[in-house]
């Protein structure tokens, strides 16, 4: 359990690189309990590489988190990764 937060940073962004289940649900379980901003973050930015219906919940959720930083990361994964509904 890391504890310096760039590196901890790092560790997230790196494991995204992998489309392991695993490490998925490690990574969700971070994005959703850890309270640094910059690690939320980098989660997000890497979630493109996992299939998108695995994250796209967890993207919506974030589209509402109070910290603006991380709600403008989930809405840019969508500009950048999103697929359409169709209607």
């Amino acid at each position: 359990n890391e504890k310096d937060p760039n590196i901890k940073m790092d560790l997230a962004y790196a494991l995204t690189r992998t489309t392991d289940p695993e490490i998925l649900s490690l990574l969700m379980t971070e994005l959703n309990s850890d309270n640094d901003y910059r690690l939320k973050i980098n989660i997000i930015k890497g979630l493109n590489h996992f299939p998108y219906g695995s994250v796209i919940d967890t993207i919506y959720r974030q589209l509402t988190n109070p910290n603006l930083h991380i709600a403008e990361s989930a809405a840019q994964f969508l500009v950048e990764y999103g697929i359409p509904m169709m209607s």
